[in-house]
């Protein structure tokens, strides 16, 4: 949206380099849109990285990206995974609990905050969860 790419040049040479090699926080980030009116424009390379968080996590566990992203299954395994999938996006991008429950399914948003404060819950206790979830957001960085 030239509006956001307007008010971003009054910003630092070092903001630009970080807009360019990270990602434009995306209008609402910002305040200039609402949700009644909105120009749509989301973070460089997000759509990307929901994508690679999924894939990762399912790597990682054995799974089908559509079965971490879709499955209404209540697998103990799958669930896990699932949740660590959402704690991953809740943690490494700017997206709200509504938008990454759309991304999982239409999962209501007290879903997405329940899955993520499981999470970090669990890897307060449970060291093999915690270094999945490093190694998995390490991965996703390294890619």
């Amino acid at each position: 949206c030239k509006e956001i790419k307007d008010l971003l040049s009054n910003y630092s040479n070092e903001w630009k380099w970080i807009c360019d090699n990270y990602f434009v926080p995306n209008c609402k980030m910002i305040g200039y849109c609402t949700e009644e009116k909105c120009c749509g424009m989301m973070p460089k390379g997000l759509e990307g990285l929901k994508e690679k968080i999924i894939e990762e996590v399912a790597r990682n566990y054995g799974f089908s990206p559509d079965e971490i992203k879709k499955s209404k299954s209540r697998r103990a395994d799958l669930s896990q995974a699932r949740h660590i999938a959402i704690y991953i996006a809740r943690n490494i991008t700017n997206l709200t609990a509504v938008e990454v429950g759309k991304e999982f399914g239409g999962m209501h948003y007290s879903s997405v905050l329940y899955a993520t404060e499981h999470i970090e819950k669990d890897m307060k206790t449970n060291n093999d969860i915690k270094e999945s979830v490093e190694d998995i957001i390490k991965n996703i960085r390294d890619r």
